[in-house]
């Protein structure tokens, strides 16, 4: 429902400029990814292909096993958590919408009072898989 409203208020302001539509896009997903970081037990920041999934993939994987769920999920947010709730609400983020609903700015004060890991992948290994996202997953347009 709320990313339905979302588009739906995007699409009411096809009127805007470019850049302002961007600006109020940029607005929504960061009140969506704020209101998961207040509600998260650790972050998970990365740049793009730096191999977010595949580590949500081992960790959902790890958590099944440990806690004997009983079919493969991917760890999204939450959805574990509400299986049992041993399980922490693992919040992975890009970390480029937040600041734009906060105005925040370059300080990192809304992670202040979290568990942080900062995912880094060699950034050749991150251009090349970049290349092939482009290249052969995405539409010419």
């Amino acid at each position: 429902m709320k990313k339905a409203s979302r588009e739906l208020i995007l699409r009411l302001l096809f009127f805007l400029p470019k850049q302002q539509h961007i600006t109020v896009d940029r607005w929504f997903r960061g009140r969506k990814e704020f209101h998961k970081l207040v509600r998260t037990d650790c972050v998970v920041v990365s740049h793009g292909k730096s191999g977010r999934t595949w580590l949500r993939v081992m960790l959902s994987r790890f958590y099944q096993v440990k806690h004997g769920l009983p079919q493969p999920q991917l760890l999204d947010f939450d959805n574990l958590h509400r299986q049992n709730s041993q399980i922490p609400k693992i919040f992975f983020t890009h970390d480029n919408c937040i600041k734009d609903y906060t105005k925040s700015g370059d300080t990192k004060a809304d992670f202040y009072d979290k568990r942080v890991l900062l995912m880094i992948r060699n950034p050749a290994d991150v251009a090349v898989s970049q290349f092939f996202q482009w290249q052969h997953r995405m539409s010419p347009r």
